[in-house]
């Protein structure tokens, strides 16, 4: 049993992270200008909170598959102007957190993906069945939040974060 354990654990290290490359001060030189008729959209996730460490936060742009976001990383999406529906989920826990964007032409956006610790606590104290009832009543629940957030707050703890490859 206690090596099945650890088996288990190893492989959700393994498969759950993403490969982080440079921080983004150097990470940064590489993206490319923005299009003129594009909208830029950057997703970051800190190393501030420990919950959920190896698990990768699902983004969905519309319908669209918009990547992973891994503690400590950071990746960007050009999009065309436009109403979108965001969401970040954790395949294994129910619920989403969802949020509508009208992007603009020429405008950049920042998101930070963090924790919800509330999809933790209700986990211990009611199990899945909570969740699943929690998914079911709110716009935002599941194991991660998405928070637009200030450019000038966003490059500080961009500056610290590594771009997801």
């Amino acid at each position: 049993m206690k090596h099945f354990l650890i088996l288990t654990i190893s492989c959700l290290f393994i498969t759950s992270c993403a490969s982080i490359g440079p921080l983004y001060p150097e990470a940064s030189k590489s993206i490319p200008q923005l299009s003129r008729n594009q909208a830029r959209l950057y997703f970051l996730r800190t190393n501030e909170h420990s919950l959920y460490l190896a698990r990768n936060a699902a983004i969905t742009i519309g319908e669209n598959d918009g990547g992973a976001c891994p503690m400590g990383g950071f990746f960007y999406r050009d999009l065309a102007p436009g109403k979108y529906v965001i969401k970040t989920d954790m395949w294994d826990l129910p619920g989403s957190c969802k949020l509508v964007l009208n992007a603009q032409e020429g405008d950049v956006y920042y998101f930070e993906i963090t924790p919800r610790m509330k999809s933790w606590t209700t986990y211990l104290t009611t199990g899945f069945l909570g969740n699943a009832i929690e998914a079911s009543s709110q716009d935002c629940s599941g194991a991660f939040a998405i928070v637009p957030i200030p450019e000038e707050e966003a490059v500080k703890k961009l500056s610290d974060l590594g771009i997801v490859k």
